[in-house]
């Protein structure tokens, strides 16, 4: 995906990688995946993603995804009208949780996720796949107690 972003310009957050139909994971080894030589394989150029989400592992579909769970759950917000609103709510919430951790202003916690060299916010599995996940983050307590 990353030689792909080179000569097409399009972010490889944004590509799916398809063959026979299948979806290519994006930890999966291409030859394992039964792609040789001569295959002939479906670029889908899904949604922007900001960088920073990216970074996190979120794909194009996070926001589709956060709009589901809000409407099974009968929330509603305003800015769940278009994905730029989602990005940006999410990014000022993430930037706001990163310093209230830093400074132990409430309770809060972040966690990324990464397997192997990516980060992994979505994680796919096939049944009976094995998968290694690395977990980081942090956790505070308001003002530093020991609740």
């Amino acid at each position: 995906k990353a030689e792909l972003e080179k000569v097409s310009e399009i972010a490889s957050a944004q590509q799916k990688l398809v063959l026979n139909e299948q979806i290519l994971l994006d930890h999966w080894v291409l030859a394992d995946a039964g792609v040789m030589d001569s295959a002939e394989l479906t670029l889908l150029i899904g949604p922007p993603v900001p960088k920073w989400a990216a970074e996190l592992g979120l794909d194009g579909e996070h926001p589709a995804r956060l709009r589901e769970f809000y409407e099974a759950h009968g929330l509603e917000v305003a800015w769940m009208d278009s994905d730029e609103q989602v990005w940006q709510v999410l990014e000022k919430e993430r930037r706001s949780v990163v310093q209230n951790v830093s400074t132990c202003k409430g309770w809060n916690h972040h966690m990324d996720v990464r397997l192997g060299d990516s980060p992994a916010a979505v994680v796919h599995a096939g049944k009976g796949e094995k998968l290694r996940l690395d977990v980081a983050g942090k956790i505070s307590n308001n003002n530093g107690d020991s609740c």
